[in-house]
């Protein structure tokens, strides 16, 4: 698409990834987020639902969608060459390496709105210095307003994939993925109206892969459990 990588433009290059951490380029810093599996499976539909793929707007809602494809698409290697479970697995494996810092999305939410808890963390991983006490109060109020969810709703098509669409356009690229309309989709969810939920069957067949893939490695035998020790590596690393 044109993206110069190795462009140099700036103090920091920070570059998201959807690999798994044993598939990505090695020699950085690595700052990742697990969340829990069902929120996923809630958050990929919804997200996946709004680009129109064809295969993927049949199933009315998630619990269809886990029902009919669950075993493919989250039990295979069809998400980027991985699963769902892969992620959580690796992530735990790596989660002392002075390179990479996990964090957990639900544990940042409750942080909100200020954030004070885990912008220590991040900045002392990146490698910003705030300054006196009252320079990172400063800095950490000034981050905490442009990462809440009420400012990245009004600026929502700077999270979104217009550049990924413009792109395909420019390159005439868009029907080598299968159907000829890219719809851009922001990042946030700005949609009003009833949560979408999973049902007990959905949950159940969740908690039963959780089971069957991490907990033999992690030794959780819940999400629940995985986030907490999380936690307490974050709280262990220098801030």
């Amino acid at each position: 698409l044109g993206q110069n990588l190795d462009d140099a433009s700036g103090p920091i290059r920070c570059y998201k990834s959807h690999q798994l951490p044993s598939a990505i380029n090695p020699g950085a810093k690595y700052l990742s987020i697990c969340r829990k599996p069902e929120d996923v499976v809630l958050s990929w539909y919804g997200f996946m639902s709004q680009k129109i793929v064809p295969w993927q707007t049949k199933f009315g809602d998630a619990n269809g969608y886990i029902k009919e494809v669950g075993e493919t698409l989250f039990n295979s290697k069809a998400i980027f060459g991985a699963n769902i479970w892969d992620y959580y697995v690796e992530l735990w494996e790596i989660r002392n390496e002075p390179n990479v810092l996990v964090l957990c999305y639900e544990d940042l939410k409750n942080d909100a709105p200020e954030y004070t808890k885990f912008l220590p963390y991040i900045a002392k991983f990146i490698g910003v210095e705030p300054g006196s006490e009252e320079e990172a109060a400063d800095l950490y109020a000034n981050v905490a307003k442009y990462v809440s969810k009420e400012t990245m709703t009004e600026f929502a098509h700077k999270f979104d994939d217009h550049w990924i669409e413009d792109r395909l356009k420019d390159k005439d690229r868009e029907a080598r993925r299968g159907h000829p309309d890219f719809v851009s989709v922001a990042k946030v969810n700005t949609h009003k109206g009833k949560k979408p939920t999973l049902n007990e069957d959905s949950k159940a067949w969740m908690q039963k892969k959780w089971t069957e893939k991490v907990t033999p490695i992690t030794g959780h035998a819940t999400y629940e459990e995985y986030a907490q020790d999380m936690v307490e590596t974050i709280l262990a690393k220098p801030h």
